[in-house]
């Protein structure tokens, strides 16, 4: 656990196991996208999850990051499934 991340660690989440950098909020300033596809959510296993710590000219923020899971993804359906990780879209936005 981290101060200022919200949620709790858990064994197997792989937090940082797919990492993406760029502008996500068109600010100017750069954010990092770190993935968990080992989270748990909504009391499915392995279903993962997505940290955006958003940046400043300062640099990055703990307290000010966005977490995305199968809940809370734009167009989603808001069902969590068991090994469908939204982490995966992490991998493939840092090609």
């Amino acid at each position: 656990d981290s101060a200022g991340v919200s949620g709790v660690s858990q064994a197997g989440d792989h937090f940082g196991s797919a990492l993406a950098f760029g502008d996500f909020d068109g600010d100017g300033a750069g954010d990092l996208a770190v993935g968990a596809p080992g989270e748990s959510a909504g009391g499915a296993a392995n279903a993962g999850a997505v940290w955006v710590f958003y940046g400043s000219t300062a640099g990055l923020h703990a307290g000010r990051e966005q977490v995305f899971d199968q809940d809370n993804l734009p167009g989603g359906d808001g069902g969590t499934r068991s090994s469908a990780s939204p982490a995966s879209a992490v991998r493939f936005a840092a090609r």
